[in-house]
C-alpha cells in the first residue's frame, strides 16, 4: 500500500508499515456498516420525502388546510419535518464517522506519542480568553485535546468554536460563530513575568471588547512586522525582549504558512499561547460519506497533525539561547 506521506520527517518513519498492520484491517472491516449506513440513509430519507409530500397533498388536495392553523406552523412543519429526516437519516453515519475519528486519531496519536482525548478536560482556555486573545463570546465548544512535545518543546492544543448571542429584528435570540480555530499553549524557552498580546488589528473598538484596553500598545522596529501585527503588554521592555527581530522573522514566516490574518500569540506565564483560524473542522479523519479504504482519511490527518510540528519548528522553540 502506497501512503502519500513524507517518512523521511523522523516522527513519521516507518508509518506505512503501522499503517498496514494497526489500520488498514480495522478500516477494512468498517466497509459494509458504511454501506449499510448509507442505505439506511438512503431509505430514511426516502421515507421522509414521501411523508412530506403526503402533507403537501393533504395542505392542497384534501380538505385539510396546513394554513388554517396557523402561518408560523404552515411554515414551521415542513421545516421541522425535513431537520428531523435529515437527522435520522444520517444518525448511522454519523455514528461510524465517530467511532472511525476516534480510532484514527487514538492509533495515529499513540504513533507519535501524543496523547489525544475527545473532551479537552483542563485545558486552559480561560489563560486565552483572559489576555484577550478571543473574541468576546457567550458559549463555547472545545474539542479535540492532542499533547505531547516535540524537540523538548511540551504542547497542549484543542480545537475551539465560540458564539456570540444577538437578537433578530423580531426579538428572538440567535448565535453568531465569531471564532472556529486551534489553540496551542506551548512552553517557551525565555521565561518572563508579564503578558504580552500580539494580534491582528481589530480596531479601536474591536480591541476594547478583547480586552486589550488594559494594556499599553508596544511599537516595535520593523514595518513589516508592524503591518501585520499589533503588540500590546503589561511590561514595554519586556516585550521587546521577548520579540526580538529573530523571532519576530519566525512569526511573519509563521503567518505566511498558515495566513497572514489567521495567526495570533500571547506570552502568559511562562507559555507561549497561539491561536490559528481555521475554516473547517480539524482532525477528523475524513467525512462520513468517505469511503473507508481512501487513504487520504489517514493522509489529511497526518498533513493536519504535522502543522503541530512545523509551528513549533517555525518558532524554533526549542532553541534556549536569545531567541
Amino acid at each position: 500500500m502506497f501512503l502519500n506521506i513524507d517518512e523521511s520527517r523522523p516522527y513519521l518513519s516507518g508509518f506505512t508499515a503501522f499503517y498496514e498492520s494497526e489500520i488498514a484491517h480495522w478500516m477494512a472491516d468498517q466497509i459494509a456498516r458504511h454501506r449499510k449506513a448509507k442505505r439506511q440513509a438512503l431509505i430514511v430519507a426516502g421515507a421522509g420525502l414521501a411523508g412530506l409530500a403526503l402533507l403537501i397533498w393533504l395542505n392542497f388536495a384534501a380538505d385539510i388546510h396546513i394554513e388554517e392553523l396557523s402561518v408560523e406552523l404552515a411554515f414551521a412543519l415542513p421545516i421541522l419535518i425535513v431537520v428531523g429526516v435529515v437527522f435520522l437519516a444520517l444518525w448511522p453515519l454519523r455514528k461510524l464517522h465517530g467511532e472511525v475519528k476516534a480510532f484514527l486519531l487514538g492509533k495515529v496519536c499513540g504513533f507519535l506519542d501524543l496523547k489525544y482525548s475527545e473532551v479537552p478536560a483542563g485545558f486552559p482556555f480561560d489563560n486565552f480568553n483572559d489576555i484577550g486573545l478571543l473574541p468576546g463570546h457567550h458559549r463555547r465548544k472545545l474539542e479535540d485535546n492532542i499533547s505531547g512535545s516535540h524537540d523538548e518543546v511540551a504542547f497542549s492544543l484543542c480545537e475551539a468554536r465560540l458564539e456570540r448571542r444577538q437578537r433578530d429584528s423580531k426579538g428572538r435570540t440567535t448565535y453568531v460563530e465569531v471564532y472556529h480555530g486551534i489553540l496551542f499553549q506551548l512552553t517557551f524557552p525565555k521565561r518572563f513575568a508579564g503578558r504580552t498580546l500580539v494580534t491582528r488589528d481589530g480596531g479601536s473598538i474591536g480591541n476594547f471588547f478583547r480586552g486589550i484596553g488594559k494594556q499599553e500598545r508596544v511599537t516595535l522596529e520593523d514595518p513589516r512586522f508592524e503591518k501585520l501585527f499589533e503588540v500590546y503588554s503589561s511590561d514595554q521592555v519586556e516585550a521587546r525582549y521577548l520579540l526580538t527581530p529573530t523571532f519576530m522573522e519566525r512569526m511573519m514566516a509563521l503567518a505566511a504558512t498558515f495566513g497572514e490574518k489567521s495567526v495570533e500569540m500571547a506570552f502568559v506565564d511562562d507559555h507561549l499561547l497561539v491561536s490559528i483560524r481555521v475554516r473547517k473542522d480539524q482532525f477528523e479523519g475524513g467525512s462520513m460519506f468517505q469511503a473507508m479504504d481512501d487513504t487520504k482519511r489517514i493522509e489529511t490527518l497526518i498533513e493536519e497533525l504535522c502543522k503541530i510540528y512545523d509551528l513549533i519548528d517555525t518558532l524554533q522553540l526549542n532553541i534556549k539561547t536569545n531567541v
